[in-house]
């Protein structure tokens, strides 16, 4: 099984770090493998609700099926994933916020569970698929946080 945590402060509070970095509309915006969100909310959307990923990962095309599992608006937020891709895997990301002196800090959790032998003995190759990833959606929100976009 595959684990990645990483975590970063943004200048923003915390309200506005949660509300663009979790609904599934910005995700193509500061995920850097993501193509495309199908319903693309704008808004988290109810726990229960279903939402389709396109990504773009080591150049092959593939598709998450996530299903939201938490919603605790400003402070937690988790999804939970199956891809047929690769043999199969089910994933669960989640973000948790806090603040202080109205700086927010995010951190990030992504665990993922190959179903297929291949999968899982190449699991070291794919950890830095990631630690990139989750490295870079934390950057690029950050980026665009703190230029005064998203959810204004």
């Amino acid at each position: 099984m595959i684990r990645y945590e990483n975590r970063i402060t943004v200048s923003r509070p915390i309200e506005r770090a949660y509300d663009y970095m979790t609904p599934p509309g910005n995700w193509a915006e500061h995920l850097p493998c993501t193509i495309h969100v199908e319903p693309a909310h704008r808004e988290v959307p109810a726990v229960g609700e279903k939402v389709r990923e396109t990504l773009n990962v080591f150049g092959i095309r593939m598709e998450i099926d996530w299903v939201i599992v938490r919603d605790d608006r400003p402070t937690h937020f988790a999804i939970e994933g199956t891809a047929e891709a690769f043999g199969g895997s089910r994933s669960r990301l989640t973000y948790d916020f806090s603040e202080k002196d109205e700086k927010t800090l995010v951190e990030r959790r992504i665990t993922c569970e190959q179903k297929s032998l291949v999968m899982r003995l190449l699991e070291p190759i794919s950890k830095f698929y990631f630690i990139y990833e989750g490295k870079e959606a934390l950057k690029r929100a950050r980026e665009i946080l703190e230029e005064g976009e998203g959810c204004d």
